[in-house]
């Protein structure tokens, strides 16, 4: 790090820089903030509802409720579609420290003093720290300083299941002492909080500020706010009444909406982060119109109603607005994710961290969003004295030992309320390994050690073997090695033959290299970390019998053929021959894949629906685009099978909207072999039937590097028709010499006759025992044929309807050559033309991609190829409109 550099006040130039800037920051003091706030690091508020379900906000396609400003949040910022928090403190508990309750519990509302939090996160960096509203942390105002904040308004400070008062008359701890009840009869405590809390933004904002508000609203007692006329009159002792909770949430709405006018007012806006979360579920006994369902309240319960809860951030000039993010979110993420927008280092201080940060996100990066969350809390107080564990993906759910079930498996997509486990018998073979998945997870993120998913086995050859595996989890602990284990006996270890494929989790590949044939091999996929060493089940495999053979130099060349040779193989009784044109032994050739969903939903052609996609059959209203897929809940997907050759580069569907609404939409996303990102998330889905198509120049561009498409429904109301997905690519067709495609050949070698003068080809050789086995290919070998021509072809992948054949040239007055050709080193372009204008040359090889590019004066020579491997490649002439194509071999230089 450099030395710090110091003004010197004294030296007459600094001296008037140091004046005119003193004297701006006093003219400065009557704006809104002082300079040094739009300099500082961001500022944090959030904002934490109680009992407030995921189908509450309107924006999240709640019917029930009015919340313009959430939903206003939702509209110039990021909302969430699967955050999850199981109840009450266990959450809580989780959101302050960043780890599983495992980690942190101790009992009901009550954390543990060693414990480091958010308010000391940032306490440490020197922000300034305050907390308003429901506390249930216990410990009074020691707890409340020693969790790192510096100032508070709170309710519920000292015993957890005191029953104070909350909303009308409530009782409210401030400074190490309650509030007197003069202060605060006939007062609403999340009035006072909020006042609070804009008094202390006003104080800071001249400093980087973290704000923890715990509302109270949205939890038992429903009764009156000061919106409400009966407010005045109302009887604290009075029965909790669920009539009364829509104007809470209306008031909570109302309360959120003061403090981003605060923040506005002040001119913070581009410099604070606001978020809207909440602990759980809505509480029993509330009844909301979702979409065209009545939900019933879940808190208590670990059901999707129960545990489903919304998050929304705003970020003026950092996320884009009306962006919907569908990566699951756990409670511990919050922590790593805060500190990293703050830019804030965690110490070792705070021990192991569960949460996943997701930042990168908020601007549209990638990140590393999550596969799966977990969840482990036994309350030991009440009716929580049951230990609740389970993982836990968008789709499915495994729980551990809750109910008394263990290892119970839902689909909660299909089955909401959890009611149906499916046994290990009916599931599908995705579903399979989603459970393993999860059975490591359980087995393993306790311990602190990774979990290691079974691997699996392909491309088994005479000596090699491709192995997959995944590292679901890594145990809270950085994953410091991973790989595969693998021996010819069971039960392989380290202490045996491994292979490092590298650190961190999620799926790899790594290929086995160098076995012996006809042997079995078993083999086990590991992931190291400072808790130690796991493994996945052990998988086994056998190698083929056959060796592969070695192929040589072509010999007796001619303008016509070659004779192929290559070294016999022990035990090989016959052996075949390939002839190509390409290196590869194949073109890439532009594929569509056409999918309607005229024949029902069933998985076919390895596409993936969710449950409860159904078709539409109506032709009245879809005419000649009936039938077709109908979505019509919440986070329905439908995902197309992995293209067999290269990344798209074109995606075009059919969609209609049927009662949809302004926010309702429709996500789409490319998978780039690693992570699922963002296209477009379609909102005003069209109610007349359209084409979306995406690629190369459509806005948005479609990135060249999807091998897969996931279409993902977000709900707000009515359903949307989906049919006739079209995927262009370019895959891989073989292509060979017209009879030598596996030609039968009895000895080493094989005269190739019928070939065309002055052209590279390549032949490859396999082995055939007496039982029809084939040994793995050999390698290839380049027989460049002799003689001269002059060549003229369509370079790969040209569009023959436009303007880009070859023109006479008599006709164009364009005259280009090209020698030697074929050549060894170099080539040399010379062109001759009728008028001045440059010529411009690009070369393509024979997949497609261009080689080589440049422009120069016509009449002149231009010399390029020297680093062409040996090969075909096209060349395009292009002086204005006229276009010469030319044919060009490299032959190997040996």
């Amino acid at each position: 790090m450099a030395p710090e550099k110091f003004i010197h006040v004294n030296h007459p130039v600094n001296r008037s820089i140091y004046i005119t800037v003193f004297l701006f920051l006093l003219t400065w003091t009557a704006a809104p903030v002082n300079l040094y706030a739009q300099m500082q690091r961001p500022n944090i508020i959030f904002i934490l509802s109680d009992d407030i379900g995921y189908e509450i906000p309107t924006c999240n396609g709640g019917l029930s409720y009015s919340t313009p400003r959430l939903d206003s949040m939702a509209q110039h910022g990021m909302r969430f579609t699967q955050f999850h928090a199981p109840l009450c403190s266990p959450s809580r508990f989780m959101i302050l420290t960043g780890k599983y309750n495992f980690r942190n519990y101790t009992k009901w509302g009550e954390m543990d003093h060693s414990q480091k939090t958010l308010g000391n996160l940032f306490k440490d960096a020197g922000y300034k720290t305050a907390y308003y509203g429901k506390w249930q942390l216990a410990g009074g105002d020691p707890s409340i300083h020693i969790f790192g904040f510096d100032q508070y308004s709170i309710w519920n400070p000292l015993d957890p299941s005191t029953k104070e008062l909350r909303y009308k008359n409530p009782h409210i701890y401030e400074n190490g002492k309650f509030v007197s009840d003069k202060l605060t009869k006939n007062k609403y405590g999340d009035d006072i909080f909020t006042d609070s809390l804009m008094n202390f933004i006003d104080s800071n904002k001249a400093n980087p500020f973290f704000i923890y508000y715990s509302m109270c609203i949205g939890h038992a007692p429903f009764c009156p706010t000061p919106d409400d006329s009966v407010f005045g009159i109302w009887n604290t002792g009075r029965p909790s009444d669920t009539a009364f909770f829509p104007s809470m949430v209306k008031y909570m709405d109302k309360k959120v909406g003061m403090i981003i006018d605060k923040v506005n007012s002040l001119g913070l806006a581009n410099n604070t982060v606001i978020i809207f979360a909440s602990d759980n579920g809505t509480g029993g006994g509330v009844y909301s119109e979702y979409g065209d369902t009545t939900l019933s309240g879940g808190k208590n319960t670990t059901t999707e109603l129960g545990t489903h809860v919304p998050l929304l951030i705003s970020w003026a000039g950092k996320i884009t607005g009306g962006t919907v993010n569908n990566d699951l979110i756990d409670c511990p993420d919050i922590l790593p994710t805060f500190a990293d927008i703050a830019g804030i280092t965690v110490s070792s201080d705070y021990g192991i961290l569960d949460g996943v940060d997701f930042a990168p996100r908020l601007t549209g990066d990638a990140g590393t969003p999550r596969d799966w969350i977990f969840c482990h809390f036994d309350p030991q107080s009440g009716n929580h004295d049951t230990l609740k564990r389970w993982v836990q993906n968008k789709t499915y759910k495994l729980y551990d030992t809750t109910f008394s079930h263990e290892f119970t498996f839902y689909n909660m997509v299909a089955d909401l309320g959890e009611e149906h486990p499916i046994p290990d018998a009916a599931l599908t073979p995705e579903e399979l390994i989603i459970k393993q998945q999860f059975l490591d997870i359980l087995a393993n993120i306790e311990k602190g050690l990774p979990a290691v998913s079974s691997g699996s086995v392909s491309n088994t050859a005479f000596s090699s073997a491709d192995i997959y595996a995944t590292i679901a989890a890594d145990g809270g602990h950085s994953v410091t090695e991973r790989g595969i284990v693998w021996d010819t006996v069971s039960n392989p270890s380290l202490v045996n033959n491994y292979i490092t494929k590298d650190t961190g989790t999620g799926s790899f590949t790594v290929s086995l290299k160098k076995l012996k044939i006809n042997t079995t091999y078993y083999v086990k996929p590991f992931a190291v970390n400072i808790a130690g060493t796991a493994y996945g089940k052990e998988i086994s495999f056998t190698t083929l019998s056959l060796p592969v053979p070695v192929a040589t130099n072509a010999t007796g060349v001619t303008d016509t053929g070659f004779t192929a040779n290559w070294n016999a193989s022990a035990g090989a009784k016959k052996y075949g021959l390939d002839v190509s044109l390409y290196a590869s032994f194949s073109v890439l050739s532009p594929v569509q894949l056409l999918q309607g969903f005229d024949n029902g939903t069933s998985t076919q052609d390895g596409w993936t629906l969710s449950n409860g996609i159904s078709i539409y059959t109506n032709a009245g209203n879809f005419g000649n685009a009936s039938p077709s897929l109908q979505l019509k809940a919440t986070g329905q997907q439908i995902v197309s099978p992995v293209l067999d050759g290269n990344p798209a580069n074109e995606l075009s569907f059919w969609i209609k909207g049927v009662g949809t609404n302004a926010v309702s939409s429709l996500l789409v996303e490319g998978y780039d072999g690693s992570n699922w990102v963002t296209i477009e998330n379609i909102f005003n889905l069209p109610a007349t039937g359209t084409v979306k198509t995406y690629n190369g120049s459509s806005v948005p561009v479609l990135a060249n590097n999807f091998t897969r498409f996931r279409f993902t429904y977000t709900k707000a109301g009515g359903n949307l028709a989906f049919d006739d997905v079209t995927i262009k690519y370019h895959a891989n067709t073989p292509s060979f010499v017209p009879g030598y495609n596996n030609l039968t050949v009895g000895s080493a070698s094989k005269p190739v006759t019928g070939l065309t003068a002055a052209t590279a080809y390549y032949y490859r050789i396999r082995a055939l025992d007496k039982t029809g086995n084939l040994s793995g290919n050999s390698n290839v070998i380049t027989a460049t044929t002799t003689g001269t021509g002059k060549y003229i072809a369509e370079r790969p992948g040209a569009d023959s309807s436009k303007n880009n054949s070859q023109r006479p040239a008599k006709e164009s007055g364009l005259h280009a050559s090209i020698f030697p050709n074929p050549g060894k080193k170099d080539f040399t372009l010379v062109c001759k033309s009728n008028n001045k204008e440059p010529v411009n040359i690009k070369v393509w090889d024979m997949f497609g991609k261009m080689v080589y590019q440049t422009k120069y004066d016509a009449g002149g020579h231009c010399k390029f190829g020297e680093n062409f491997a040996a090969g075909i490649y096209i060349a395009e002439v292009m002086q204005g409109e006229n276009i010469i194509t030319l044919r060009l071999v490299k032959g190997s230089a040996e």
